[in-house]
């Protein structure tokens, strides 16, 4: 009825709607970075992609190139490696940028870094990658939404069933059919592959930060999407380091 005869909520997808769900300011569980070597490996990296017609009919291959390692230790969570393209040029470098995103890395609840064993760095502003352990994130791309893209793409990793997560494919399926809604227009568009991650960043502001988000989008995704809600509830999920409202 009224303003919600639409199947989706948003249009925009949800990282960029509000860019402050989390900030610079939150706390990070990091704790260090340790260079650990140079080396070739075959990863990903968008800018080597054939592009269709269609957003998900791109020719992803892989290809090799240079990283520099860093191991990067955590609070109350496991170690991870970053890999930074070595286009970065010097090993100092590569090593800020290791940090930044180790930062903010440490600063997403627990509960999405179960699967992940790496981050891998690039230049340019192509969206962000997340899947098979691993986050790509090009550092062109909006500061002001990093944090939010990282929860993004850590809930493809650790969550999402396409990638092995922790999130049960069936059940995710009906709470769907129940709720009737999509979040966003993305997560309409491709919601077997982004709807649990589209959605995940949205209850975690709800549970944790409402404050962060307007008064009139809380009360919309509480609306029409209370059986995805319900779902993620039960998972009793670890939040550190967020500290919530």
């Amino acid at each position: 009825p009224g303003d919600f005869d639409y199947k989706y909520i948003f249009e925009d997808s949800s990282v960029w709607i509000d860019k402050n769900i989390i900030t610079k300011k939150d706390p990070s569980s990091f704790i260090n970075l340790e260079f650990v070597e140079k080396k070739e490996i075959k990863w990903w990296d968008q800018r080597s992609f054939i592009k269709t017609e269609k957003l998900y009919e791109i020719q992803q291959s892989k290809i090799f190139y240079d990283v520099f390692i860093f191991k990067a230790s955590f609070k109350n969570s496991h170690d991870i490696f970053i890999r930074v393209n070595s286009e970065f040029k010097t090993q100092k470098k590569a090593e800020k940028q290791a940090s930044i995103y180790a930062k903010i890395y440490g600063q997403m609840p627990n509960f999405l870094k179960k699967n992940a064993k790496t981050l891998t760095i690039h230049k340019g502003d192509f969206l962000w990658m997340g899947g098979n352990e691993d986050v790509i994130i090009y550092v062109n791309l909006s500061k002001a939404h990093s944090e939010e893209a990282m929860f993004h793409e850590l809930a493809h990793v650790s969550l999402d069933f396409n990638f092995g997560g922790s999130v049960d494919e069936s059940a995710w399926k009906n709470v769907i059919l129940q709720d009737k809604y999509y979040i966003t227009r993305y997560a309409y568009d491709y919601f077997f592959q982004e709807d649990i991650a589209e959605t995940t960043l949205w209850w975690f502001a709800t549970k944790c930060k409402p404050h962060t988000i307007s008064k009139k989008n809380y009360d919309k995704v509480i609306k029409h999407l209370p059986n995805r809600f319900e779902y993620l509830d039960k998972q009793d999920y670890d939040f550190y380091p967020a500290i919530c409202e």
